[in-house]
């Protein structure tokens, strides 16, 4: 075996992933786990429970539901400085249809068939994840004197599209290249997502559900494996102008049900202070904490997770909003 096989790899950073182990490597096992990996230091700090909250630059990762109700343009970057000496860059870019000048008022005219406002919005999302140099080995020299080193990536671009097919309930789905690398191997896919958001104008709960990585099996030499498909499902509740609740469960084909919670206080409209549980993290209790910098439309946001033994993450994001 010339170099550590990709799957391997993946069974050993598994925890590292904040995502369900591969199982070993077989068949069965799903490639491309770093997909499970919270982008955003914000959702992170909430325990990752954003599929029923992220009506903002998030929205492509958690739920394109979410598109559809954006109520500004967002771009936000995400450098994560991961377990072992990986690195994670994340950036969203989404784009309120609804609120542009020159789209607004027709908007306002148009209605569809529930008689509902037609509102929507795109976005985009790129995310890296970097493994830095790994140590080449072979069974006859598994401590790898002398045969060097080689890198190893993983890569995803989306893009979605949210819509309003009521006031209160919006449909989104997206897309998504993947791509990872492991020295000279390399192998591709294509994920759909699709997600439902609800958010009722009588009471400050929103509901969310997405199906995540829907997509064929791919190919690696002679054995095929499945896309990590997951369905998420879980609901925020703004209990105050300054406070947010959120949950979600995560229920992946390949693996156990995990619970994410999270809250959120915000103090003089400028610091958010955050803490959730994060129920995939099995390399430590799953608590995670963060918190957050206004200054105007530019958000300062940061996540501390701990992983045990294996180390610390932490994520520091900037996010933009504007009209």
């Amino acid at each position: 075996m010339r170099l550590l096989n990709r799957f391997t790899l993946a069974l050993l950073l598994g925890p590292a992933f904040n995502a369900p182990c591969f199982a070993g490597g077989a068949g069965g096992a799903s490639p491309f786990n770093f997909l499970f990996l919270d982008p955003n230091a914000g959702p992170a700090a909430l325990g990752g429970a954003g599929v029923a909250s992220a009506w903002d630059g998030n929205a492509p990762f958690y739920n394109p539901a979410g598109l559809g109700f954006l109520e500004k343009h967002e771009a936000t970057f995400t450098h994560n400085q991961h377990v072992q000496g990986i690195s994670q860059e994340y950036f969203g870019f989404v784009w309120d249809i609804g609120s542009d000048p020159g789209v607004r008022k027709k908007n306002r005219e148009i209605k569809n068939d529930n008689g509902a406002r037609i509102r929507h919005g795109w976005g985009m999302a790129f995310n890296i994840l970097n493994y830095g140099s790994i140590k080449r080995t072979t069974l006859s020299n598994p401590d790898g004197a002398g045969l060097g080193k080689f890198e190893a990536k993983d890569f995803s671009i989306a893009a979605g599209y949210g819509r309003r097919v009521r006031d209160t309930i919006s449909l989104g789905f997206s897309g998504r290249i993947i791509e990872e690398t492991i020295d000279y191997e390399k192998v591709s896919a294509f994920a759909f997502d699709a997600g439902l958001m609800i958010k009722p104008e009588v009471f400050p709960v929103s509901f969310g559900l997405a199906v995540q990585n829907i997509g064929p099996r791919i190919k690696l030499k002679l054995e095929r494996f499945e896309l990590p498909l997951n369905a998420a499902a879980g609901a925020a509740w703004r209990f105050s102008k300054a406070g947010l609740i959120a949950s979600a469960v995560n229920i992946p084909k390949t693996g156990g049900l995990t619970v994410h919670t999270g809250i959120e206080y915000s103090f003089f409209r400028t610091i958010t202070l955050r803490a959730g549980y994060n129920g995939r993290n099995e390399a430590s209790n799953g608590i995670t904490f963060g918190g957050g910098l206004k200054a105007g439309e530019l958000f300062i946001d940061y996540a501390l997770i701990s992983y045990g033994d294996i180390g610390n993450s932490n994520r520091l994001s900037l996010t933009y909003r504007f009209r």
